[in-house]
């Protein structure tokens, strides 16, 4: 984008008459067009700059509004700044969040959702109650018979498990969600001890390797 500026001799300072699109036309206050619309063209004392972004914003930081002022001679755009007030609630919401996204399991994702660990752990609760009652490794058909089971991973296909795999499943999911809670819980207590980091940054969701 580009800045329409002139020069106000009476105040003594540059003022920002408009934002034009770059190579569009520019309409002047005296009623005149002018085309196409490039960094440097200059009439009259008006002229066009390209609009300088705004600088980055610090970590801990956000932005409340933002607005477009003559920065050292060229048009830019500033940023009004406030800190991130952080809370337990802010934490729990970006735990969620993870955790609609689903884990790994076997190289495929799965949503993990309330309700889908409500409904992983109740096949899996049927799974080992079908190996107590003798199924077989390998039987797809031990949770209804005549129809090969199978669970729905989140890019839509389909993952046939037999009991065996059915348990360990919803193992996998009891131990994401259990690792997601107290990873929430210790980020929360760094949070309230005073400590300022990025409590969204990936690696503080992501178990710590082991040796």
């Amino acid at each position: 984008m580009l800045a329409l500026i002139k020069d106000n001799p009476v105040l003594n300072r540059t003022e920002i008459i408009g934002q034009f699109a770059e190579g569009g036309w520019v309409d002047l206050p005296d009623g005149s067009r002018v085309s196409p619309a490039v960094d440097g063209w200059s009439l009259r004392g008006y002229q066009l700059k390209v609009i300088t972004p705004a600088d980055p914003i610090p970590a801990g930081q956000m932005v409340v509004s933002s607005s477009l002022q003559m920065v050292d001679g060229s048009p830019k755009i500033v940023n009004a700044l406030a800190s991130v007030v952080l809370t337990t609630d802010v934490v729990d919401a970006e735990r969620d969040r993870r955790m609609d996204a689903g884990f790994a399991f076997n190289g495929k994702v799965y949503q993990a959702r309330e309700r889908d660990i409500l409904n992983i752990a109740g096949k899996a609760a049927r799974a080992t109650k079908a190996q107590i009652d003798g199924a077989r490794e390998g039987d797809l058909q031990w949770a209804t018979p005549g129809q090969n089971f199978a669970w729905i991973a989140a890019d839509n296909s389909l993952t046939p498990m037999d009991a065996w795999m059915m348990v360990e499943f919803g193992q996998a999911a009891d131990d994401f969600v259990t690792f997601m809670f107290m990873r929430g819980r210790e980020i929360k207590d760094r949070i309230i001890a005073g400590e300022a980091f990025d409590f969204k940054e990936d690696s503080l969701w992501q178990p710590t390797p082991t040796a």
